[in-house]
């Protein structure tokens, strides 16, 4: 299976594809039912979707499955309650958005 690796540029991404996100930021952390990782579509981002297949989960990198959002661009949003300093959590989710557009494999709306 190949793996797409984002980084700030576009990538072209398929549904059920594994990808990895190389970050700095941080892994998703956090019991708030928000927190996770979010496709974004760029035009519409009220239809964001929840990757709910995440293999590896690091302050470093996050590897999943890629799911689908019928839209041609996409952002990656992080939702987490990690605070950088051990096992204590924020107490509300904190976001990050990509700088990047990723694009998703036809058939997209």
């Amino acid at each position: 299976m190949a793996i797409s690796i984002v980084y700030d540029d576009r990538e072209v991404l398929h549904k059920n594809r594994v990808w990895l996100y190389p970050n700095n930021l941080t892994g998703v952390e956090g019991n708030n039912p928000d927190v996770g990782l979010y496709f974004v579509p760029v035009e519409n981002p009220s239809e964001a979707v929840k990757v709910t297949r995440i293999a590896e989960n690091t302050a470093s990198k996050i590897i999943g499955i890629a799911p689908q959002t019928e839209y041609q661009q996409n952002r990656i949003v992080v939702k987490t309650q990690y605070s950088g300093s051990g096992s204590t959590l924020l107490k509300e989710p904190r976001t990050m958005q990509s700088a990047f557009i990723i694009e998703e494999a036809y058939p997209y709306r």
